[in-house]
């Protein structure tokens, strides 16, 4: 007959007396039809694994095929009255056995649902099992036999410790997920209660060195050799459980196990620092026996009740409210429990006569918040089970952000790290990271100094990797900026002005962080004396703008201005080279010979000129610092010509000549060398108007 086994979450599983599966009446699939007098006897399947069985008959073949999107694909493995796979993907599977008997064939499908994860536990202290979770129609199975108590799972999901009688006492051993073992991790002693750390590098566990010593925490690496060691502060304590960063257990102290059951402790869980070995105990705990930390740091634990009912309690680590989940089941007691990866839901076994009857999974809230009644949700997962963990198939890959500057001006700076893992611990990532192309090395979450490169830019990536080998890669490019930005000071644009202010532009650029902003400075230096020190305007420091107007500048004086750039990281440019402005002197600071005569209007430079039309005429101011000059005159088209002498050498002329009348018309001579003495314009055109309005003396 046709044979579906298919159970729909969340109804709960059962185990009959006589071993059967037990099916809600509403999951029973549409009757087969009749043609078909075979079927599978049993369906079974835990992780990752599905096992068909049926009778056969010497006659008849038989061959698998999984029915894929309603086509059979046909399965390689033995048919001879049992078929299995370690290698199913987790969800439903129907599998399809054929029988073909004198050249005709018949069929029976099986539906089966692959757990992502099961339970791991021992029963009877005798049978290390694989429960199905709660959801699978399908049963657990006996891994292995002669185990003693207390299976861990890796963080990788690939091994199992746990306790196995020898004729010395109780050993460690590491099994494969089969139950297979591997190899012993600790012998000649009284070894129990293992727990991997984060990583999977180290076992924490309880030794005694006889049957009735008084118990000590230990640990030991899992690498091949390797020797136990005590822990310092694990005297007389038991139960370790790791916290999540893997530098801390929290331990029972003594052994609930061993002790009197009608006599409650009153000892709290302590929290026991490995590098030191102080023991800090954890408020509310008091009675409390075989905690289970997840990966969040909450607390799991067993405690006894003042009427000696055992009840599940969750904590923080850090401390806050203790809340008791104690789902009402039939009056049972109920106790170690057990954090699945992603600290969301517990395991728990329960009892009414002190031996275990079976895990219950319940999904918690977070600590201090107590569910709306006691009927906590469950579901009964196999008969029997005690000292469970979890073994999963999958496993979230871990996710990393980074931070670090765009661009800094030293060699070495500093990164942000920050990764996580939906069902790991943060102690059991390894987290290296690499800069450029170069090796990867160790680095840490939070704040990591990089270290010194040369200036340009360059790559920092990070990979976290997960136990289980899944990894995230995140990378991040920043500039090690050590060149200094440029600018170039494009005004003054005149070196001579006649105006009562000064407009200062500039243009700047920064190859790197980009130019942040500006600083500008200024001195002055009369017509006859020395530059003054430099002048910093508050207003002028941080400028973002490219330009900036010096107001309230004065006539014989000459203004000089530098700029420079600094960049977003600090660089701070030289100055540029400096441009200057000399605001002219007006004609009546001029000293004049005969046959020159003042004239006013407004249309003048500062609203006077002095006018000739003799040759030879001359006008002069001494104790002149001068390297440049300028005259300012009226331009037209009777206008002659004047030169230009320091100290009686001549240092270029200037026709007036224009077509058109120009009042206040500043021409410039080319530069020359530095010299002091007097300045002197002397007329050289005989009959021609010439009308001067000013003078522009300037020494740079």
């Amino acid at each position: 007959m046709n044979i579906v086994a298919r159970l729909a979450a969340p109804l709960a599983l059962a185990m009959a007396a006589s071993g059967v599966l037990v099916l809600p009446a509403a999951a029973a699939p549409p009757p087969p039809p009749e043609e078909f007098h075979f079927g599978v006897a049993a369906v079974s399947a835990t992780r990752g694994r599905a096992e068909l069985t049926w009778k056969t008959d010497p006659a008849s073949s038989y061959s698998i095929a999984e029915v894929v999107g309603g086509t059979p694909v046909a399965r390689a493995g033995m048919t001879t009255g049992q078929w299995s796979s370690n290698n199913e993907a987790p969800g439903w599977h129907t599998y399809r056995l054929t029988r073909t008997l004198n050249g005709e064939t018949s069929y029976s499908d099986a539906t089966v649902l692959v757990p992502t994860r099961s339970l791991i536990g021992t029963r009877f202290g005798s049978y290390l099992i694989s429960a199905t979770a709660p959801g699978s129609n399908a049963m657990g199975a006996t891994l292995s036999q002669d185990v003693g108590d207390s299976p861990d799972v890796s963080p990788d999901r690939r091994t199992l410790v746990a306790q196995v009688r020898d004729t010395t006492g109780t050993s460690l051993w590491l099994f494969d997920t089969e139950g297979k073992r591997i190899r012993a991790l600790t012998q000649g002693s009284w070894d129990s209660q293992a727990a991997f750390s984060p990583d999977g590098r180290t076992v924490a566990f309880v030794r005694r060195d006889t049957y009735d010593a008084a118990p000590a925490v230990w640990t030991v690496s899992t690498t091949a050799n390797a020797v136990p060691a005590a822990v310092t502060g694990g005297a007389n304590a038991s139960s370790p459980a790791w916290t999540a960063d893997g530098k801390n257990l929290v331990l029972e102290i003594g052994d609930a196990d061993r002790a009197d059951p009608s006599v409650p402790s009153t000892d709290p869980l302590v929290v026991l620092r490995l590098s030191t070995g102080a023991r800090t105990p954890l408020p509310g705990t008091e009675g409390g026996r075989d905690p289970s930390v997840s990966r969040t740091d909450r607390v799991a634990f067993a405690q006894r009740t003042a009427d000696l009912r055992l009840v599940v309690a969750v904590t923080d680590l850090s401390g806050g409210p203790v809340v008791q989940w104690s789902p009402q089941v039939q009056g049972q007691g109920w106790g170690s429990p057990e954090w699945d990866p992603q600290g969301t839901t517990l395991a728990m076994s329960f009892s009414n006569t002190g031996s275990g009857v079976g895990p219950h999974p319940a999904t918690v809230t977070g600590p201090g918040q107590q569910p709306s009644s006691w009927s906590v949700p469950y579901a009964h997962v196999q008969s029997g089970l005690q000292e469970l963990a979890w073994l999963q198939t999958t496993s979230a890959a871990p996710t990393a952000t980074l931070t670090v500057p765009a661009f800094t001006q030293t060699a070495t700076t500093t990164a942000t790290i920050a990764v996580a893992d939906a069902d790991d611990a943060i102690a059991g990532l390894q987290v290296t990271c690499r800069i450029d192309s170069a090796a990867w090395m160790p680095c840490a979450p939070g704040a990591w100094a990089i270290p010194a490169q040369k200036p340009g830019t360059h790559v920092l990536s990070v990979k976290v990797t997960d136990p289980a080998g899944g990894t995230a890669t995140v990378t991040r490019q920043w500039v090690v900026d050590q060149l200094i930005p440029s600018v170039t000071l494009r005004g003054p644009a005149q070196p001579f002005t006649l105006a009562s202010s000064v407009p200062v532009s500039w243009t700047g650029s920064d190859w790197g962080s980009g130019v942040t902003y500006y600083q500008v400075r200024w001195n002055k230096a009369a017509y006859n004396g020395g530059f003054g020190p430099w002048q910093y305007p508050a207003g002028w420091q941080k400028l973002t703008a490219t330009s900036v107007t010096l107001t309230g500048v004065v006539p014989a004086v000459g203004y000089c201005f530098q700029v420079r750039a600094v960049d977003k990281v600090g660089n701070a440019g030289a100055w540029s080279t400096q441009k200057c402005s000399a605001v002219a002197l007006d004609d009546r600071s001029l000293g004049t010979s005969a046959g020159w005569s003042r004239t006013v209007w407004s249309l003048f430079y500062r609203g006077t000129a002095t006018e000739t039309t003799k040759a030879g005429s001359y006008l002069t101011r001494p104790g002149s610092a001068v390297s440049r000059v300028a005259v300012v005159a009226t331009r037209c088209p009777t206008c002659g010509t004047v030169g230009v002498y320091v100290n009686g050498a001549s240092v270029g002329s200037v026709n007036l000549y224009s077509a058109t009348t120009v009042r206040q018309s500043v021409v410039a001579l080319p530069p020359f060398a530095y010299r002091t003495g007097t300045v002197m314009l002397k007329v050289l055109s005989t009959g021609k108007f010439v009308q001067v309005d000013g003078l522009g003396i300037s020494r740079t």
